[in-house]
């Protein structure tokens, strides 16, 4: 690659160096051309002149000397011209034969340099590609770089935010903490008067529950004496009664006798062939139908007797009617 780079500086080098001789030559063709107009000049202005003495007949000597100078000046001018635009002619072939030769070298020459030009364009893209890469890469770790500081400067500012609105949250709190502990204590007062207002209230209903437990007592003291004095009354009563008896009826008392059955009492059974015996005037067909009876027998069948249904269901029978009068105590006996 050195010696194809210093070849090819070379080659180019040497076509520079044709190119800078041709344009020398260019220039000096231009002033050649330059001169040839000058002398073209001349010659029409000799041919004006020539022309002139003919036609102006006055004309002097100065101007006839004038004229015949020039005239020669013009011939001098002219061989000169012709000499050289012979070795012009010369040199153009010379330099088309060069320029040829040139143009071939730089077509060789130009085949190189499109070679070279190509391995630099593959090696300028492959390096554009990298420095694209390196740019894409430098851009997105900036990019990223520029993410992360805006993220912290987010999280900064979010920091800050929930730091001021803590700030703010722990006034409240103070505030609020202040506004409770004032309620509490105006609670506290207020209960502290209503404390003091219901123990004065209790205060009053205890001096007047006082005093009806007192007024009751009282009239409980009254009515116990009125009661007792009454029992003392019934009491005398009775054993006046007891003495009015006993001098009219002098019977001795007899319990056996007492607990035997009236002949009232087996004067039914001994008819009616009762398998027992009625108990204290009743029959076994007044027993069946008391209910209590009936109650007991069912509760004895089911096993539940000495429950407190049983119990119950006993207490809420209601028992049959008397067959006599005398075999329940009459409410006159009461009040003897």
């Amino acid at each position: 690659m050195g010696k194809l780079s210093s070849s090819t500086s070379g080659s180019s080098d040497s076509a520079i160096a044709k190119l800078a001789w041709f344009a020398r030559w260019h220039a000096l063709a231009q002033e050649r051309c330059t001169q040839e107009h000058a002398v073209y000049k001349l010659q029409d202005r000799l041919a004006v002149l020539t022309m002139l003495p003919m036609e102006m007949k006055e004309a002097n000597s100065q101007q006839k000397e004038d004229s015949h100078q020039l005239i020669q000046a013009a011939s001098n001018i002219e061989t000169d011209l012709g000499q050289d635009a012979q070795s012009l002619q010369q040199g153009i072939a010379a330099a088309h034969e060069a320029i040829c030769r040139a143009l071939e070298g730089l077509e060789e020459e130009t085949c190189q340099f499109g070679n070279v030009l190509h391995l630099m364009d593959m090696r300028l893209s492959h390096c554009h590609d990298q420095l694209l890469a390196d740019v894409v890469w430098r851009l997105e770790a900036q990019s990223k770089a520029a993410e992360s500081g805006r993220l912290q400067k987010l999280h900064a500012d979010r920091m800050q935010r929930l730091k001021q609105e803590l700030a703010v949250y722990k006034e409240r709190l103070k505030q609020h903490e202040a506004e409770a502990a004032a309620r509490a204590a105006e609670q506290e007062q207020d209960l502290a008067i209503q404390e003091a207002e219901s123990s004065k209230q209790r205060q009053k209903r205890i001096a007047f529950r006082e005093t009806r437990r007192q007024q009751h007592l009282q009239q409980l003291n009254a009515r116990y004496m009125k009661d007792k004095e009454a029992a003392l009354q019934l009491e005398q009563r009775l054993f006046k009664l007891a003495d009015k008896v006993a001098s009219q009826h002098q019977a001795r008392a007899d319990f056996e006798r007492l607990c035997h059955p009236t002949q009232a009492m087996l004067k039914p059974a001994m008819e009616r062939r009762q398998i027992f015996a009625p108990m204290h005037g009743f029959s076994t067909q007044e027993i069946v139908k008391d209910q209590r009876f009936r109650a007991m027998e069912a509760i004895r069948q089911h096993g539940i007797a000495m429950t407190p249904y049983a119990c119950q269901t006993l207490l809420s029978a209601k028992p049959s009617s008397a067959s006599r009068p005398d075999n329940f105590t009459s409410p006159g006996g009461l009040q003897l």
